[in-house]
């Protein structure tokens, strides 16, 4: 082949992967009425400028209790806020179901039970398989006695349970009922280490009964998948382990806060001023920590791969829409730190320790002013809200593939502890469409093609949703919190994550570059530009910035007692003083 030949060949082949000759998304527009004049504005030029100020230090307890909270601007902590509510109770009943069983899926009460005649069949089952087994018996079934020999194991365990200082106290959505209260201390009395000859013992005696171990395996995925993948080796895992592997009878699910602290540390107790929040935020800003999902991750790991965008805003497809000063993405910073806490707490179960004006018009003649102003409805993240929603849409196919049919069965738990009226699928389904509604608009209002065309309804619902917001008891929640990450056994004390409340913001939005506007007449032709004026405006509206602070405790506090904590004390500084 000749040189040119090949030349344009690959000419050719380089301008199909720049996209050259394709065919390019339609501008996306609005339009402005003035009289009998009508304003195309393309808004393919524009780039909006985000410029952060702070309010004076109050903090309150929902973000529906702030003053700009009900404007038509949404920020995007009012829907973090509410995810926060609903992902509580999808947890809830799930946790509710994996622990008494729904439809196929097998409950842990009665994966115990069956673990237990088994076991007391042999007069050799080591103590601590004995303690860990009749103990979580007794969360799973309150009239459960153990048997005779076992008495004295459980009573240990259990002792152990409620006093030993690494053990922390039913907290988030744990504390809506005694039902919860008591999968949260089964799951933990669950997730203790085992030596490796225990594991051995105990994983035989499942992998000696083919129906007691599909029923263990189906549990394990169900908490892989819904929670994380685990952290240790459950107890039919133990032929080729390394050596010095840690098991347990239902692992815990890995946390990125555990493993950023045991990469900086190795086996040392971490300095009293380390913070694995900030260690995160740091490496995912240096792009040295991915957040993406792999193969195995589950929904936890999905939510924090969904906060990344407010860490890496330039790296979203719709960093080319906006530019963002310094202190706004601190700003969204502290929202991921916000975000990432909540988050923390919802799984805490499954992953133990988590206004300028424009131009005056010309005074000859009465002319037509059109205002253009950015007319956010919602804070510009659409990346963050659409992997929100693909988050949803992997739990409820995790759902159904787990519960099959009988997955329509499923209530989501209330924080008062009844179920809602409504089946959780369908509330799932409502929650993607509600965060897909979201993504789309805010695609469309910073200038972004909507690649989805059969997105509509959901914007019709989102913008439903956002006038009525104020109506949704979800937003008015108050989700202050402290939440263990992990226990210091050197200085015999806890990690823990506080969320304080929420700070308000001002936030600018202005053009660093203009949309371009064609002004036309009733004829559809263009305007006489002295019959009208285009005048540009910021917006200002009002977000707000999660207030979150980190301490090692000796007693870590349930939701209740915290808030009150807070109530009483108010500011970040009076309440680090006065913990215990």
């Amino acid at each position: 082949m000749r040189r040119p030949a090949r030349l344009a060949i690959l000419l050719c082949l380089w301008a199909i992967h720049a996209g050259i000759g394709a065919a390019a998304d339609p501008p996306v527009t609005r339009e402005l009425r003035v009289g009998d004049l009508r304003a195309e504005v393309d808004l393919s030029p524009q780039v909006l400028k985000l410029t952060a100020s702070p309010l004076p230090e109050v903090y309150e307890r929902p973000p529906s209790a702030f003053p700009g909270a009900g404007g038509t601007f949404l920020p995007a902590s009012v829907l973090i806020t509410k995810a926060k509510q609903f992902d509580d109770g999808l947890l809830a009943a799930v946790d509710l179901a994996a622990q008494t069983g729904l439809g196929n899926v097998q409950g842990r009460r009665d994966f115990l039970r069956d673990l237990e005649n088994r076991l007391t069949a042999s007069r050799k089952v080591p103590h601590d398989v004995r303690g860990i087994v009749g103990a979580a018996r007794h969360f799973s079934e309150p009239a459960y006695e153990p048997p005779a020999s076992w008495a004295h194991d459980t009573r240990s365990r259990l002792t152990l349970h409620e006093h030993a200082p690494w053990s922390d106290p039913p907290h988030g959505y744990y504390t809506w009922s005694d039902a919860l209260r008591d999968v949260f201390s089964c799951r933990r009395v669950l997730q203790t280490t085992l030596e490796q000859a225990d594991a051995e013992y105990v994983g035989a005696a499942i992998d000696a009964d083919g129906t007691l171990a599909a029923h263990y395996r189906a549990l394990l995925a169900l908490d892989a998948r819904v929670w994380n993948a685990p952290d240790r080796r459950d107890v039919t895992r133990t032929r080729g382990a390394p050596p010095r592997s840690e098991y347990s009878l239902f692992p815990g699910g890995r946390s990125l806060e555990v493993r950023v602290t045991r990469e900086k540390y190795r086996a040392a107790s971490p300095p009293p001023d380390f913070d694995p929040l900030n260690e995160i935020v740091a490496r995912v800003r240096a792009g040295t920590l991915s957040l993406e999902p792999v193969a195995d991750s589950g929904w936890y790991e999905w939510q924090s791969w969904a906060l990344a965008p407010l860490l890496r805003p330039e790296s979203s497809p719709e960093s080319v829409k906006l530019s963002m000063d310094g202190d706004y993405r601190e700003l969204l910073a502290e929202q991921f730190r916000g975000a990432y806490v909540q988050a923390r707490e919802s799984f805490t179960g499954g992953v133990p320790g988590g206004v300028p004006g424009g131009l005056e018009g010309s005074p000859l003649r009465p002319i037509h002013i059109f205002t253009v102003a950015p007319d956010l409805t919602l804070e510009p993240l659409p990346e963050f809200y659409g992997r929100r929603a693909r988050a949803y849409e992997f739990i409820e196919r995790v759902l159904g593939e787990t519960f099959g049919d009988d997955a329509v069965r499923l209530r989501r738990v209330l924080p008062d502890g009844s179920s809602a009226a409504v089946p959780l699928l369908d509330e799932l389904k409502s929650m993607i469409a509600l965060f897909r509604g979201a993504a789309a608009l805010s695609r469309r209002q910073i200038g972004l093609a909507v690649p989805d065309p059969g997105v509509e309804q959901d914007i019709e619902g989102f913008v439903r949703w956002n006038r009525d917001r104020a109506s949704d008891p979800d937003v008015a929640r108050d989700v202050r919190a402290m939440v263990p990450v992990f226990y210091d056994a050197l200085h015999t004390r806890t990690l823990v994550w506080m969320f304080l409340g929420w700070h308000e913001h001002r936030v600018i939005l202005d053009f660093s570059s203009r949309p371009a506007v064609t002004v036309r007449g009733p004829d559809g032709q263009p305007a006489d530009p002295a019959g009208y004026e285009v005048r540009f405006r910021p917006q200002v509206v009002s977000v707000l910035r999660p207030v979150v602070a980190t301490a090692y405790v000796s007693k870590v506090l349930d939701r209740e007692a915290f808030q009150r904590l807070c109530d009483t004390h108010r500011t970040t500084e009076a309440i680090l003083a006065n913990l215990k």
